[in-house]
């Protein structure tokens, strides 16, 4: 009989054990709202948490590049946009020296607005920069790192245009005659054309960059959800186990000490019988 009894209550000993075990986990789980918190609950389910993880910051991250190249591209495009006025405003006066009412001196004057212009021109390309990075001095392009993958990245371009507009002749203009005023619009031409050209691939590295931030926001909203779906406790489910498992170990408990309490009855008989 004490055999039995002990049977039994070694029987209500595994169970509670595995009871509180059971109610650890659902109370892990409500505590943290999390399903999964180690690699024990479920590695499969923690491996794929991981790789969602990198993914998820890999887009942060991204997004956070692609802001800053939206601020480089920005710095960029502005000082092109100033000179490329600079330059239509140079124009403008050689189109004024071609008229034939103007004296030599009138010319002259205009010719001392033309040389303050290309000064300022180039103290614009010095001072087009970001974080140290000239982005007027030299031909070139930099690279965006736009998401999680090496892959991921956009080529912002950097031109030499102090060095280009100097090619063109543009440094060297003086409408101060009206020969030189006529010779001047061709080269302001070709300079409007170049600036222009500038301006264009910068209205299409714009484009891709909202593109790109449009793709990483929305692959980081399904990247949370799945991993969410993966990761998060069902709330509903886990506080029903848990009163599930509550009831079990109040029943465990009761079962072990109804079983002492046999077994202490049956030893009394024995020593009264004996």
């Amino acid at each position: 009989m004490i055999g039995i009894r002990n049977d039994v209550t070694l029987g209500a000993q595994a169970s509670l054990s595995g009871t509180n075990k059971a109610l650890e986990t659902s109370q892990e789980r409500l505590a943290s709202g999390k399903r999964v918190n180690s690699a024990a609950d479920d590695a499969a389910a923690s491996a794929l948490i991981s790789q969602f993880a990198a993914q998820i910051t890999g887009s942060d991250q991204g997004m956070r590049n692609i802001s800053d190249g939206v601020s480089l591209f920005q710095t960029a495009e502005s000082g092109v946009a100033q000179i490329d006025d600079m330059v239509q405003r140079v124009r403008d006066l050689s189109l004024q020296s071609l008229n034939g009412t103007l004296s030599d001196s009138g010319r002259a004057s205009l010719q001392s607005e033309v040389g303050e212009l290309q000064e300022q021109i180039t103290q614009t390309t010095q001072n087009t920069s970001f974080n140290g990075i000239q982005l007027l001095q030299q031909d070139g392009s930099l690279a965006i790192q736009a998401g999680a993958n090496t892959s991921d990245s956009i080529a912002v371009g950097t031109y030499d245009v102090q060095g280009k507009l100097g090619d063109l002749g543009f440094a060297s203009i003086d409408i101060s005659t009206a020969a030189g005023a006529t010779s001047a619009l061709g080269v302001l031409d070709q300079t409007s054309d170049y600036l222009g050209g500038i301006q264009g691939e910068y209205g299409a590295v714009q484009n891709r960059f909202e593109s790109a931030m449009s793709n990483l926001q929305e692959s980081n909203l399904n990247a949370v959800a799945a991993r969410g779906r993966i990761e998060d406790a069902d709330y509903a489910r886990e506080s029903a186990q848990q009163a599930s498992s509550l009831i079990q170990q109040q029943a465990n408990i009761a079962m072990q000490g109804q079983a002492s309490r046999i077994s202490s009855q049956y030893v009394t008989q024995l020593l009264g019988n004996g």
